[in-house]
C-alpha cells in the first residue's frame, strides 16, 4: 500500500521527476546542485580571505538570476544554423524567452551577463572585484562540470559521429539520437573538474595575487571551449540578422569559439598587468645582469 501511494505522487522518468503531476527534470536538479555547490565553495574561500561566508549568499542572489537571463539572451542572439529569420524574430518573444523549461541556455551569456552583475555589487558594497571573483571562479567552473552531466540527461552537446566501431564506447562516445557521437559534455565536464581543482592550488601559491583565479579561468576556459566547441555538431554561430531584408548575413563563425578567444586575450592582458611589477624587476635584473657582462 505504501509503495502504491509513492507510486501514485512520485514518477520516475528517463529525464526527470514528476512530484503530483509536476515534471522536475534531471537538467534542472543538476544545474541546481552546481549552483549550491558554487555557493558553498565561494563561502568557504571568502572566510578564508577574512570576508564573512554568507557574502556568497548576496553575490548568488544578483548574480544567478542576472547568469540565467544572460545564458537566454545569448542563445537567442546567436539562433542554430538551422533557424531561419522568421523563427528568429519569433523567439523573441515574452512568452518564449521565459520557457527555459523547454531548453536554450548559453553558459557564455550567464558568465558575461553574471560578471557585470558582480562587478556592480562589488562597488555597492565597495569590495575588490578580483578578490570577490576569485572566490567565486573555483565554484563556477565545479558548477559547469556538474551541469554538463545535465546536456548527458538531455541528450545533447555531443560532438560528431564516431563510426569507428572500436571507438564507441563512453567515455570517449556517447549514443545520443540513434548514432555514437564523441561524447564532448564528458570531455568538458572532466576539464572543468581539472580546472576547479587547479584554482583551489593556485589560491594557495605564495605568488598568488588577487584577479589570478579570474585571468586563469578566462585562458584555461577559453582553450578548453575554443577545442570542443569544434567538434560540437550543435553549435550556435554569429548570425547578424539583416533587419531591412528579413534574413541573415551568415559568418560562419561558431560564437563560442569567438567569444573564447576574445577571453582568452583580455585574461592574459590581466595577467600581464596582475604581473606587471614582477616582470618589470625580472627584466631590469636581466638588463643589469647583460650590462654587467658587458
Amino acid at each position: 500500500m505504501f509503495q502504491n501511494l509513492i507510486s501514485a505522487v512520485i514518477e520516475f522518468a528517463a529525464d526527470g521527476i514528476s512530484i503530483f503531476g509536476y515534471k522536475i527534470y534531471f537538467y534542472a536538479l543538476l544545474i541546481t546542485t552546481g549552483m549550491v555547490c558554487a555557493i558553498i565553495v565561494a563561502s568557504q574561500l571568502m572566510k578564508k580571505k577574512g570576508i564573512p561566508g554568507d557574502q556568497s549568499l548576496d553575490y548568488a542572489i544578483v548574480v544567478i538570476p542576472l547568469a540565467i537571463i544572460g545564458c537566454r539572451i545569448y542563445f537567442l542572439l546567436f539562433p542554430y544554423s538551422n533557424i531561419s529569420y522568421e523563427q528568429f524574430e519569433a523567439s523573441w518573444s515574452w512568452q518564449n524567452f521565459w520557457a527555459i523549461r523547454n531548453g536554450g541556455l548559453g553558459i557564455y551569456g550567464g558568465v558575461i551577463l553574471g560578471y557585470i552583475g558582480a562587478f556592480i555589487l562589488t562597488r555597492i558594497k565597495k569590495q575588490k572585484l578580483f578578490e570577490i571573483g576569485d572566490c567565486v571562479i573555483p565554484g563556477l567552473l565545479l558548477a559547469q562540470s556538474i551541469g554538463r552531466w545535465g546536456n548527458f540527461v538531455n541528450g545533447e552537446a555531443y560532438g560528431n559521429l564516431v563510426l569507428n566501431p572500436n571507438l564507441q564506447f563512453f567515455p570517449y562516445a556517447v549514443f545520443a539520437d540513434g548514432a555514437w557521437h564523441q561524447a564532448t559534455f564528458f570531455y568538458e565536464s572532466v576539464f572543468t573538474l581539472i580546472g576547479f581543482f587547479v584554482c583551489l592550488i593556485l589560491i594557495k601559491d605564495e605568488h598568488y595575487r588577487d584577479g589570478w583565479c579570474m585571468s586563469f579561468y578566462g585562458i584555461y576556459y577559453g582553450l578548453v571551449r575554443l577545442v570542443i566547441e569544434g567538434m560540437r555538431t550543435d553549435s550556435l554561430f554569429l548570425r547578424v540578422p539583416i533587419i531591412w531584408e528579413r534574413r541573415f548575413w551568415e559568418t560562419g563563425i561558431r560564437i563560442s569559439q569567438l567569444v573564447s578567444v576574445i577571453i582568452i586575450i583580455m585574461a592574459l592582458a590581466r595577467i600581464v598587468y596582475i604581473y606587471r611589477n614582477d616582470i618589470k624587476n625580472l627584466w631590469e635584473k636581466r638588463h643589469r645582469k647583460s650590462s654587467t657582462k658587458a
